[in-house]
């Protein structure tokens, strides 16, 4: 059974952790927090974020950076933009320079403009550049783990890695396509709101179509 361990213990860490459970994996949600690691490992059951849903047998929470990453053949990192680099700086030390890694959060750094996925390369710079990617998608969390059907595109610069990961993390539920565009997936999931609130207020504003 392949291990993958997940950094965070939100709402999209969480569900992608039951999504892969359900599929055969053996997943690890990592939390900074030892009590918050021990909560969720004791009720098997995020009521904060993703209510309602009970953790898979294979799926734990811990605190231990070994035992959530030293097996790993794939991490995925799935906490809020802001604090994606104070994380990698945590568990740098425990990933293995071959592990894939690829980056579930959708947003800019504020501080330096920067991509998630120019971040994590700043902070694992031993890591070979073709195992670092993006995983983007019109998602929502609670409806994933609920067994909706959803998609997404997972995007590396290596073909052969995308299309590893793509088979990890594809299900009956969850459709995931692959690209080599690391940087127009990202852009894509980190704008859209954006452009969404725009042709929002377009709309609203009776100007049409062609603006």
């Amino acid at each position: 059974m392949k291990h993958i361990g997940i950094v965070g213990t939100g709402a999209w860490a969480t569900t992608l952790g039951i999504l892969l459970a359900r599929t055969g994996y053996e997943t690890v949600l990592w939390s900074r927090s030892e009590t918050r690691a021990a909560e969720l490992e004791r009720s098997r059951v995020n009521e904060r974020s993703v209510p309602g849903v009970q953790f898979p047998a294979s799926m734990s929470v811990s605190a231990s950076l070994d035992e959530s990453f030293s097996e790993s053949e794939l991490v995925i990192v799935a906490v809020p933009s802001i604090s994606v680099r104070e994380n990698l700086k945590h568990i740098s030390y425990a990933l293995s320079a071959v592990t894939s890694i690829v980056c579930a959060t959708k947003g800019i750094e504020i501080e330096s403009g920067k991509r998630m996925s120019e971040v994590i390369i700043e902070e694992l710079p031993g890591f070979c550049l073709d195992n670092i990617g993006v995983l983007s998608g019109p998602n929502l969390a609670p409806e994933i783990a609920a067994g909706k059907i959803s998609s997404a595109t997972v995007a590396f610069p290596s073909s052969s890695v995308s299309e590893s990961v793509q088979s990890i993390l594809s299900s009956d539920v969850f459709r995931v396509y692959r690209s080599e565009d690391v940087k127009g997936v990202e852009l894509g999931g980190a704008l859209k709101n954006i452009v969404a609130i725009g042709a929002g207020f377009i709309d609203g504003a009776g100007l049409g179509a062609n603006i």
